[in-house]
């Protein structure tokens, strides 16, 4: 993890479309960050799509939230997405092996949307609830200035824009498929959007591969310790050997290293986003990770 740029890239803002406007039913472009088969073969489901948003500057309040049932391959899922209106925001996509039943995830998709709006999704149209959610007709826009957007995986990640991260860590990755630098990428921006179960998978490749940076053995243990706090599975000896590998390497104790990456650009970023979680483990993985940074301390 590099120092971030001086140079002003610009970021990916949104902004609320005309009422008059309807947009495509275009698949998030973050389910495909998630799970990478479903982003390519999945669409979303007609009539099960929607952009709210909570704008109220008094209470600090400028937030948006998406909802959409997508189906693959049979299977269907409910997307969700939510976070500061200009930022990347948190998404899921549940349940992980997707659910032969649609009904089932219409029902939680009307359960969320009401949930959030105070509105029936029957009533969406006309509707408002004080203090929720606002939908809209049609979806979020994005938009960017003249200015060139990053062209490398690492500098989009540095200005929070994890999903085109991802895409180009990917596109790396198929052009060096045995580079320790583009696989360990891969691992720490799928880690930095919660895709733990690729994170893990690219993490333990650029480990074997000899000459790996100290980074890459944090973000293993880093990526085990979410994946245990979730799941309890996983092996605390193995997350207390690969602390033990990098405590005190340059790499992680620096300014901009692991440690204060750990800090600012995950556990800060995700509790900002923790309180529209409804699962509860964004917050959860607050507290792991910075649990996690202590260790390495």
């Amino acid at each position: 993890m590099k120092k971030r740029p001086d140079s002003k890239v610009p970021r990916t803002v949104f902004i609320k479309p005309a009422d008059t406007i309807r947009a495509a039913l275009a698949l998030d472009q973050s389910v495909s960050s998630l799970d990478r088969s479903v982003g390519a073969t999945g669409s979303v489901v007609p009539d099960f799509h929607a952009y709210c948003t909570l704008v109220d500057p008094s209470k600090n309040h400028n937030k948006f939230y998406t909802l959409q049932i997508v189906e693959a391959g049979g299977l269907f899922y409910l997307f969700k997405k939510w976070g500061r209106i200009g930022s990347a925001g948190q998404c899921s996509l549940t349940p992980a092996e997707g659910n032969s039943s649609k009904a089932t995830i219409v029902r939680e998709f009307h359960k969320t949307f009401k949930s959030k709006t105070g509105v029936d999704w029957a009533h969406r149209a006309g509707y408002s609830a004080q203090n929720k959610y606002q939908f809209h007709k049609g979806e979020s826009k994005a938009v960017t200035s003249s200015v060139s957007v990053p062209t490398t995986a690492h500098a989009c990640c540095l200005l929070g824009l994890f999903d085109e991260a991802i895409q180009l860590a990917r596109q790396e990755l198929d052009l060096r498929p045995s580079s320790s630098d583009t696989i360990q990428n891969l691992g720490y921006v799928t880690l930095a959007r919660r895709a733990l179960e690729e994170s893990e998978c690219m993490l333990r490749r650029a480990v074997k591969i000899p000459g790996t940076t100290m980074l890459a053995y944090a973000n293993l243990g880093l990526c085990l310790s979410l994946q245990r706090g979730r799941s309890r599975l996983k092996e605390e000896k193995e997350v207390e050997e690969l602390i033990a590998k990098v405590k005190g390497s340059a790499e992680v104790t620096r300014h901009q290293g692991a440690i204060w990456q750990y800090r600012n650009n995950l556990a800060k970023v995700w509790e900002l986003d923790a309180a529209d979680d409804d699962t509860g483990e964004l917050i959860e993985d607050v507290v792991i990770v910075n649990d996690f940074a202590s260790r390495l301390a």
